[in-house]
């Protein structure tokens, strides 16, 4: 999961900036792209630069820290069920979920299919 975890976040800042890229030029250097350990003083982070910027965060801390951030989640799961559970607990918990990658069908569809869900 680590793994396919940095392969998302990877997938999602380079998606935002191509998506910057076409339609507002302008923001792209405000493209911050971030790994948060746990320990790390996230908050800060958060709070940090222009309203225009735009957080691109990998983190493994407990995402209930970041309900307050009007955060957008991107996250990781081994199979299509867990993909479909773990989405539907974000949700209830007032989350914002963008993509949740499923690892099962990433093995068996590879790379594209991450770019036909999300991009």
């Amino acid at each position: 999961p680590r793994t396919a975890s940095t392969l998302l976040f990877n997938m999602v800042g380079v998606s935002n900036f191509l998506y910057l890229m076409r339609h507002e030029p302008k923001l792209v250097s405000y493209i911050e792209p971030k790994y948060i350990n746990d320990g790390q003083p996230y908050e800060e982070y958060l709070r940090e630069g222009p309203a225009e910027t735009t957080k691109i965060y990998k983190t493994h801390i407990d995402l209930e820290k970041f309900l307050r951030y009007d955060a957008v989640i991107f996250t990781t799961a081994t199979t299509s069920k867990e993909a479909a559970s773990v989405k539907s607990i974000l949700e209830e918990q007032g989350h914002d979920v963008a993509y949740v990658q499923d690892m099962q069908r990433l093995k068996r569809e590879g790379i594209p299919s991450i770019a036909q869900d999300f991009v």
